[in-house]
């Protein structure tokens, strides 16, 4: 379904779904969403050709970050989505960021934030120099988003502007939830619009089999950490030097590679 039937499609869904969406039952509803199609001519893609050592990259994840007792949380009450983002500073302890999304869990992140918001390995990468910098911000949203329409203009623009105020080469996306693949998809098609290269670390193929995002790598991992196992410092490290390997090698728009790295959670 491209945006304009999705216009249509769209207040139909949420009415018949508001009841179910008051309780959190996505499942129920996920079925008939009006799920966007989109195929390869639809993305934007920036050719990138720049040494990692020279790159200032930033993050970006759907997990709904924000820093305890200095931020607001995300509102998840809203049946449409939240298109706020929050600023979380380079150098922020992992014990003074707080999690509220709803729609996905948060145990993942609970014990080592860096699965679905990797700062302190990116800082690590930063100080072996095998990156040029981690931007001094880095970006969270709440990426259950069900009105798709909305999100190219109200998050996706003022999104991309701090992204170009901060002179960033590299935006790495990282969806949480099965509807917030369809978010940072998006996301992603806007930032590179504006000359950013950006690429997903994310758990749902089927997800982005539907949207075509610039590029992405596939992870098989539980939904909320992208980068598998909590704690486990050097698969996280693995799989963003993996991810920056894509970006360097793929060379058109939708590259979607599938890791040969997962997790599986063993108590799940």
């Amino acid at each position: 379904m491209d945006l304009e039937n999705f216009k249509t499609a769209f207040p139909d869904w949420l009415a018949r779904s508001q009841d179910h969406l008051l309780k959190g039952q996505w499942s129920l509803v996920s079925k008939d969403y009006p799920f966007l199609t989109l195929d390869d001519s639809a993305t934007q893609y920036k050719v990138f050709n720049k040494r990692l050592k020279y790159c200032r990259i930033a993050l970006v994840t759907g997990g709904a970050l924000y820093l305890r007792e200095k931020q607001e949380p995300f509102n998840v009450t809203t049946f449409e989505g939240d298109f706020s983002f929050r600023a979380i500073p380079k150098h922020i302890f992992p014990d003074d960021i707080e999690i509220s999304h709803e729609y996905s869990s948060t145990r993942y992140a609970r014990q080592d934030i860096n699965v679905l918001f990797p700062i302190e390995r990116l800082r690590e990468m930063e100080k072996e120099e095998l990156i040029g910098e981690l931007s001094e911000k880095n970006y969270s949203i709440y990426d259950f988003i069900t009105q798709a329409d909305r999100i190219a203009d109200e998050l996706g623009e003022p999104l991309a502007s701090e992204l170009v105020a901060d002179e960033i080469d590299v935006a790495l996306f990282f969806p949480v939830c099965e509807l917030g693949h369809q978010t940072m998809a998006l996301l992603q098609q806007g930032v590179e619009k504006h000359g950013i290269a950006t690429l997903a670390v994310a758990t749902d193929s089927k997800a982005f089999a539907r949207v075509a995002p610039p590029r992405a790598l596939v992870v098989d991992c539980p939904e909320g950490a992208p980068l598998g196992q909590p704690g486990n410092a050097k698969m996280q490290l693995d799989l963003l030097s993996e991810a920056l390997q894509h970006l360097q090698q793929s060379q058109q728009a939708n590259g979607v590679k599938q890791s040969n790295l997962s997790w599986h959670d063993p108590f799940v």
